[in-house]
Order: structure tokens, then sequence, then C-alpha cells
């Protein structure tokens, strides 16, 4: 069950971030909170697969972590004094 999550977890991080742009102390952050939080509701439903909620749920939490960990894009101008 453990190996669903992550590897759902991991294809979602590569879909928001294929240039590998988040560091990988936060791209632990992002696998560990949500695989713990897919893992707490299976294990609480007794269920071994993932369903259409729990990836809708990963799709959204890892999408909106990544939007907060991804570095500030660089100015194409410089700032003004």
């Amino acid at each position: 069950m453990l190996w669903r999550i992550t590897e759902a977890v991991n294809e979602e991080l590569l879909d928001c971030d294929p240039a590998n742009e988040v560091s990988e102390s936060d791209v632990k952050e992002v696998q560990l909170e949500v695989l713990d939080r897919v893992f707490m509701v299976m294990s609480k439903d007794g269920r071994s697969h993932l369903n259409d909620d729990d990836r809708g749920f990963i799709k959204k939490k890892v999408r909106g972590m990544v939007r907060k960990f991804m570095p500030a894009p660089k100015l194409r101008f410089a700032k003004l004094d």
C-alpha cells in the first residue's frame, strides 16, 4: 500500500516539477506529508488500493506544496532604484 501511495506522489511531483527545481529536502517533506495523510485515511477505511478521491487529494496537495516550495522566477528586467 505504501508503495502505491509513494508512486502516485512521485508521479505528481514529476508532473509539477519536471525540471527538478524544488530542493531535495522540500521534496521529502511533500512525500512524507502526503504519504502520511493518505495512508491514515486508507488505513482508517480499511482499504489497500487508491481510489479517485485519494488521487485527487494527492494531486491537489502535491501541486499546492510544490508551488509553495518552487523558487521565485528570475526577473527579466532589473528593478529601478
